[in-house]
């Protein structure tokens, strides 16, 4: 599987999942989130969140 793939896929879990899930994928990469480089998403990946968003 390749690393953009992985992207999509966890992009569109954490689209459409339930608000402890994503709370606790947070806490799990909270260190590397506030001490790495800032996690940009891109305009086709915002689209995508957005599309996937307006389906639920």
């Amino acid at each position: 599987m390749t690393t953009l793939t992985m992207r999509q896929k966890l992009m569109s879990c954490l689209a459409g999942a339930e608000e402890n899930k994503v709370k606790a994928i947070f806490i799990l990469l909270e260190r590397d989130i506030d001490e790495g480089e800032a996690f940009l998403l891109s305009d086709e990946q915002l689209d995508i969140l957005g599309r996937r968003k307006s389906c639920i």
